[in-house]
C-alpha cells in the first residue's frame, strides 16, 4: 500500500542534534528534521500546500497538534492542508525507523525512512502492503464472502485498500479497513504490523502470518 503525519515540532532548530546525521537519535524532531532536510515534501509522500508555498520548519511547527516526544509520535493537522498526518519513531539497536502516513483523502499515502550507519535513506520496501496482500488481509478478517463484500469489488476499488494506524505507545502499528462503500466495513480491523528487530511484520487476523517485506 503505499504507505502515516509529518511533522517538525515547535521549535526544530532546538531539538537536539546527533552525531551522524540524526541517525543516532532517540528523539523524533531530530530525526524528522533531518528527513525535511533532505527529503522536500517528505520524499514520496510528497506533501503540500494547497496554498503553493513552501513547507517551512515554521509551517510544520504551526501545524503539530498532538506532540509526544517521549513516545517518539507526532500529528499535523492545518487548514492549509487537505490531509492530516502522523508519524511514528520505531527503534532499533542499528538506529530506527521513522514512518510517516496521509489520512482524509480517497488514498493514504505513506513514506518510510531507514537510519542506520549507511546514513539516512527513504526505504519504500520496509512496510509495502501490496493489493495482493490488502485482498488477503480482508479474507482472513472475514470480509470477503457474504458479510462483507465480493473479492471484485476489492480489486475494482480506486482508492486505499488498506489504512496503517501509527502508535503512540508500542511497536505495533493497527491496519484497518479503508474502503467506505459499503460503509460498515470502513475502520475494520485487519491485522497488524509488529516491528521486530527492525523489520515491519504483517500479521493477519487469521492463521496464517504474512511473510516479513522483501528486501528486509
Amino acid at each position: 500500500m503505499n504507505l502515516l503525519g509529518v511533522v517538525v515540532i515547535l521549535t526544530l532548530s532546538a531539538a537536539p542534534k546527533s552525531p551522524s546525521g540524526g541517525c543516532a537519535t532517540t528523539h523524533i524532531e531530530t530525526a524528522l528534521k533531518a528527513v525535511f532536510e533532505r527529503y522536500p515534501n517528505a520524499g514520496e509522500l510528497d506533501m503540500v500546500r494547497d496554498s503553493g508555498e513552501s513547507i517551512t520548519p515554521e509551517f510544520l511547527s504551526s501545524a503539530v497538534k498532538i506532540r509526544d516526544v517521549p513516545n517518539g509520535y507526532v500529528t499535523l493537522e492545518h487548514s492549509d492542508l487537505m490531509e492530516s498526518y502522523e508519524a511514528a519513531l520505531f527503534k532499533n539497536p542499528g538506529g530506527y525507523h521513522l514512518v510517516i502516513v496521509s489520512s482524509g483523502g480517497s488514498v493514504s499515502r505513506g513514506a518510510v525512512f531507514r537510519c542506520d550507519a549507511q546514513g539516512l535513506a527513504q526505504d519504500a520496501q520496509a512496510l509495502n502492503i501490496s493489493r495482493e496482500d490488502a485482498l488477503a488481509l480482508y479474507a482472513d478478517a472475514g470480509l470477503i464472502g457474504k458479510k462483507g463484500v465480493s473479492e471484485q469489488h476489492l480489486k475494482d476499488w480506486a482508492g486505499t485498500l488498506v489504512q496503517l494506524s501509527l502508535p503512540r505507545k508500542g511497536r505495533s502499528i493497527l491496519l484497518k479497513a479503508y474502503v467506505d462503500e459499503p460503509g460498515h466495513l470502513y475502520g475494520k480491523k485487519l491485522g497488524t504490523v509488529e516491528y521486530v528487530d527492525g523489520r515491519f511484520i504483517v500479521q493477519s487476523l487469521g492463521k496464517r502470518k504474512q511473510a516479513p517485506a522483501p528486501g528486509k
